[in-house]
């Protein structure tokens, strides 16, 4: 503003021009080199190009501009120089008689006179700029010019007139002059501040924050390393409404260093329990806090305030200057700069301005906007704010495209096509052109021609006049808006194509993206395609009535046979089972998008004949229909069972069955010289129903109950073999009756076997409350929890609490015995074909635990290479290959294609599992991928290249206790046993059809003790 106040004095006019001069410094500002910016300008560094100063002239002097008068008359009129119209290559001039601001090029200049008027200011005596300032403001500036002789100018061009109109009666502005012959005096900083003790305190006390936090240790200065300079900020911090005063702060800054553009540290996220997430913004010192559960809020408050020391300010109300507002009932955020425009208005003394409808001048139009943020549409949505803060010049000003296969030097690229006369009623040919940059539309067009084209010549003619007019105003829409309005006329085509502004070239009408603008279809029609383009893709070869089911009634295994059809029809198809409308999708982004933004709508499970007979009428909350009691029974579940805490109370009992087990083999092996043939198959089996069964029920089978426990085997396994069998009547309900298959029938078998055992457990447990001989309450197991959560609450839904303590805990069973045999079965089958791998883990052992004592679940943290194993088991062989089934409870739409309520979906994460270009070889075994590449990615949801427990709000809750039980278990095996095979054939790799991804042979090994004999006790 202080250069704003010199121009206007050193040009004499009032501070009505304030405007015009702050733009022209602005202007002046752009042009000046800066030492921050290697001494380059501004404009430069934005644009790419040197800075020209060619065009600069003095603010406020005499100019004379051209005007095409008659002969005898005055070429020119005086103006005064108001400054540069943005854009285009002319001036701004004020002429002080019609008070009207004019636009021309054609301008003379005479900055002598403001030379001259410097000069004779200058020889005024000092006291007279004393005595000018005493004036009141209220009188008038002389715009008296001396008479000069008029410049005659050198081109001809009318001037463009501008409805600019200046006060008639301008306020006068102070008068601003250097006064030079004032003696030099010698400039020292002050020796006193007046804020000099209140500096001393607040750095003594950030000093002593920062010793109290151990935020720094005072470390010997080591060689060959420079110090960062810094310096201390001082400055004052705003009050917090009821819980701070303004107060000074002091904060230590480093000099000269600056954080990566496209790395930005200062924002985290976590996924909470149900589902949303926490977001933290750190600035410097202050940190928001943003979740959806206030609860998850306030215990993460609670953590931080144990390590650091830290003041809770309540709901944040201001952020960088913004204050945050809230819509709680549509649950939305807004930031306002109201206070801060406020500030500004204030500060300039324009609170009482009327606002105008267009208070800047448009130099960035939305079209440019638009093309600039399409750029990176296609590649990460992340990167148009990139973009935008430091856009190329290359984008802003292309070259003129090229016709047909327009292709220029800069990547934008136009492509025209006509028809001709295909209105039969009005004669007229239609038009159609499209422009991209870097493949994304930027302009298009589709109409009907002015006029009636005789040949089709003269049509295409038109049309490519229209697409000239169109690329020239493109190039630069400030200098050629006049374009847009140009006759058609074929002289205008030649000369363009004569210049070699645009080279006109033919291309094939299917790569011509003009072509489908030149076509004319029935309004019926044309619904027709806006139809098929949002729905799914639809495989063909369907059947009448089965649709697509013949389709997996062949050798392939069905996650095979939807991997082969996402090749042919993409990553998102649609396939008819039945009566069922299914959607497949085969790829990691929309997985993504399916289980964050379309989470809710995919909340449900669809009904099965099996799930209503085996899990007491959708009461297993893993098959219940999303709702309050699906809500209440994983909550319980989660907690009581699965928390870290609950996992940790239950850790003897998996030491515990892990070495009974393990002494088994080693006790027969006793009896066979130490090798001792397994089938490891059914031993992973048993042993993970002894763990569950210990941990659910509280039942430990021994020798005489082995009865017991093979028929608690048999029913689990079974209900696992029915869950995941082929049943007509979920495909065609109305077959029902016939129970092809006799499904049903076995269905109610296996559903009273389990109740019946599930029901003798239970009146054991109410029995022994009775007689008050339970365990404490940290030795309880799920069952008892369950009875006391009953006894306390009544839980939703319509079931009686019996039937939900059996559902719930069966649940429980039947989801953790067979996909944790399933992974370990699969990882110690790609460990005996890989002995390699086999080796470096027993190497790891026995580095990270040694041979003297047994390997303990405190371990698995130190055992990488391990974790990696099971990892790239789990991304080869996933328990379940194809999810457990979603359906849409609502509309939505999944990768721009609309997904109907009542829609299953199918995720193949086989598919993406074995993707190529997320993992190199990905049929191979390279455990060595998870301590490299991919030593980021975790199978925890989280990294949706990777879900073998699924993600979402249906995502396996037990993930955490069955990769413990899975580490600890092979963990265990490797340590204790060299494991060979039986002979040197590979291990059989072969699937078997079902709900699980079941190795189809057994899995037989060679044990031999690998320790001491003293540690198998």
């Amino acid at each position: 503003m202080e250069k704003v106040r010199c121009m206007l004095s050193n040009a004499g006019l009032p501070k009505s021009f304030g405007a015009k001069a702050a733009f022209t410094v602005c202007l002046l500002i752009n042009l000046s080199p800066s030492a921050a910016i290697d001494k380059k300008t501004p404009q430069e560094v934005w644009s790419g190009t040197p800075a020209s100063y060619s065009d600069l002239r003095i603010f406020g002097c005499p100019a004379y501009a051209y005007i095409d008068n008659e002969k005898l008359e005055s070429r020119s009129v005086k103006y005064l120089f108001m400054g540069y119209k943005p854009g285009v290559k002319s001036y701004k001039l004020w002429c002080p008689e019609s008070r009207k601001v004019i636009i021309s090029r054609d301008v003379v200049f005479d900055e002598t006179a403001m030379l001259r008027a410097s000069f004779k200011s200058s020889a005024s005596p000092p006291n007279e700029l004393s005595d000018m300032n005493q004036q009141k403001s209220s009188t008038h500036v002389d715009l008296q010019i001396e008479a000069e002789s008029t410049p005659v100018p050198t081109s001809q061009s009318s001037p463009e007139i501008q409805s600019d109109t200046i006060s008639s009666s301008p306020p006068m502005v102070p008068q601003y002059s250097i006064a030079k012959d004032r003696p030099r005096r010698d400039i020292k900083p002050p020796q006193k501040y007046v804020e000099d003790d209140l500096v001393d305190y607040v750095l003594r006390e950030q000093i002593e924050s920062l010793h109290n936090n151990d935020t720094w240790d005072l470390v010997k200065f080591p060689k060959d390393k420079k110090t960062v300079c810094c310096k201390w900020v001082f400055k004052k911090k705003e009050r917090t409404s009821g819980v701070e005063d303004a107060r000074y702060k002091a904060r230590l800054v480093a000099k000269g260093y600056s954080q990566s553009r496209n790395n930005d540290s200062c924002v985290y996220f976590k996924e909470v329990r149900d589902g949303s997430f926490m977001y933290l913004f750190l600035y410097i010192n202050d940190m928001l806090i943003a979740a959806k559960d206030m609860g998850e809020t306030i215990k993460f408050k609670a953590q931080l305030s144990k390590e650091f020391d830290m003041k809770d300010l309540g709901a944040a109300k201001k952020i960088f200057r913004m204050e945050i507002l809230r819509d709680r009932k549509n649950c939305k955020l807004y930031l306002s700069q109201k206070m801060y425009i406020e500030k500004v208005l204030h500060r300039f003394n324009m609170k009482n301005a009327k606002p105008v409808s267009a208070p800047l001048e448009a130099v960035m139009t939305q079209i440019e906007a638009l093309a600039v943020m399409n750029i990176p549409e296609p590649c990460r949505p992340e990167t148009p704010s990139v973009y935008l803060s430091d856009i190329p010049r290359a984008i802003w000003n292309p070259p003129l495209t090229r016709q047909g296969s327009l292709q220029p030097e800069d990547g934008v690229i136009g492509y025209v096509d006509f028809d001709f006369t295909e209105d039969h009623d009005k004669r007229r040919s239609l038009t159609g052109y499209v422009f991209t940059i870097s493949g994304c539309a930027i302009s298009r067009k589709a109409t009907l021609q002015t006029t009636v084209a005789l040949l089709t010549t003269e049509a295409e003619y038109m049309t490519i006049t229209e697409a000239f007019k169109e690329a020239i105003w493109l190039r630069d829409h400030m200098f050629h808006q006049r374009t847009k309005h140009i006759d058609v006329r074929y002289y205008f085509v030649r000369e363009i194509i004569a210049c070699g502004d645009i080279v006109v070239s033919k291309i094939s009408t299917h790569d011509n993206s003009a072509d489908m603008m030149s076509k004319i279809i029935p309004s019926a029609k044309f619904e027709h395609c806006l139809d098929l383009s949002r729905n799914v893709p639809k495989a063909d070869r369907a059947w009448p009535i089965i649709g697509h089911l013949h389709l997996l009634n062949g050798p392939q295994m069905p996650h095979e046979v939807f991997g082969h059809m996402a090749e042919k029809y993409g990553p998102i198809f649609q396939l008819k089972l039945g009566v069922n409308q299914v959607v497949v999708v085969s790829d990691h982004n929309i997985v993504k998008e399916c289980f964050t933004t379309n989470d809710m709508a995919f909340a449900n499970r669809p009904k099965t004949l099996a799930l209503e007979i085996l899990g007491y009428n959708y009461a297993m909350f893993a098959f219940a229909p999303y709702g309050s009691y699906w809500r209440e029974i994983r909550k319980i579940g989660t907690i009581e069972l699965l928390s870290a805490r609950r996992i940790e109370m239950f850790s003897h009992i998996r030491e515990f069955e892990v070495k009974s087990a393990v002494k088994e083999i080693y006790d027969k092996g006793n009896n066979l010289n130490g090798v001792v043939k397994m089938e490891m198959k059914e031993w992973f089996g048993n042993l993970i129903m002894n763990i569950m069964m210990k941990i659910l029920f509280g039942v430990q089978y021994k020798g005489d109950d082995e009865e017991e426990k093979r028929r608690a085997q048999k029913a689990t396994r079974r209900s696992f073999e029915l869950l995941g069998a082929f049943v007509v009547a979920d495909f065609l309900p109305y077959l029902r009756w016939l129970d092809t298959g006799g499904h049903e029938k076995a269905l109610k078998e296996t559903a009273k076997e389990i109740d019946c055992l599930g029901e003798e457990w239970l009146v054991e447990h109410k029995r022994k409350r009775k007689l008050r001989v339970n365990r404490s309450g940290d030795e309880e197991d799920f069952m008892d929890v369950m009875l006391s959560i009953c006894e306390d609450k009544d839980l939703p839904g319509h079931f009686d609490a019996d039937t939900i303590i059996k559902a719930t805990c069966m649940s429980m069973l039947l989801a953790s015995v067979d996909t944790t045999m399933v992974t370990l079965t699969w990882t110690l089958s790609l460990l005996l074909n890989n002995y390699q791998s086999l080796k470096k883990a027993q190497d790891e052992l026995d580095t990270h635990v040694g041979k003297n004592r047994w390997v303990q679940e405190s371990d698995i943290k130190n055992l990488v290479y391990l974790q990696a194993i099971v990892n790239e088991s789990m991304c080869l062989y996933p328990p379940t290959p194809i999810l457990l089934p979603h359906e849409s409870i609502e509309d939505c739409v999944v990768s721009g294609y609309d997904i109907p309520k009542g829609t299953r979906l199918f995720v193949n994460m086989w598919k993406f599992h074995h993707d190529p270009n997320i993992w190199p070889n990905p049929h191979e075994f390279k455990p060595e991928r998870f301590l490299t590449t991919h030593k980021d990615v975790n199978v925890r949801g989280n990294h949706f290249e990777l879900i073998p427990f699924g993600t979402g709000r249906r995502m396996c809750p037990g993930t955490s206790l069955a990769l413990q039980v899975v580490y600890y278990v092979l963990a265990v095996l490797l340590q204790r046993f060299d494991i060979k095979r039986p002979s040197d054939e590979p291990i059989d790799m072969s699937e078997s059809f079902g709900l699980t991804n079941l190795k189809a042979s057994p899995l037989e090994v060679h044990l031999t003790p690998r320790l001491n004999s003293n540690l198998y006790e």
